[in-house]
């Protein structure tokens, strides 16, 4: 199971509008499938928000599912919710402007991996507590 439970969800089957979050066989839940939560979506879509053009979700194939928002949200209302999401879960790591703690919590500002146009390396990173290099 991905290191951040709470971003996580497991079902039998992935719905239409699921984000499924690929997991290593040693570690998927037997008979299961991980998809990313509505916390998790909109922690994305705050940390892409740090950097300028908005995430665009249809552009990538994607779409936010209505399920998860819980209303047709903007993606400024995304972040804004990712933001609450990262002031309580990341933040204390990470520090309020992404500059990290030095040897602890690498910075996320201006890091490639926030700054990509595409999101699944992110919930990747964000599942796995870790990335590779």
């Amino acid at each position: 199971m991905p290191a951040f439970p709470w971003y996580f969800a497991l079902k039998d089957r992935a719905g239409a509008a699921d984000v499924m979050i690929p997991v290593p066989d040693g570690y998927k839940p037997p008979g299961k499938i991980v998809v990313a939560t509505p916390a998790a979506l909109a922690l994305v879509s705050y940390l892409q928000s740090l950097k300028q053009p908005p995430l665009n979700l249809e552009a990538l194939g994607m779409e936010m599912p209505s399920s998860a928002s819980g209303s047709s949200r903007t993606t400024a209302g995304r972040a804004a919710e990712g933001s609450e999401v990262y002031a309580a879960n990341c933040a204390r790591c990470h520090q309020a402007e992404g500059t990290g703690l030095q040897g602890f919590a690498p910075p996320l500002k201006e890091d490639p991996v926030v700054l990509s146009a595409n999101p699944a390396p992110l919930i990747d990173t964000c599942s796995t507590e870790r990335r590779e290099e």
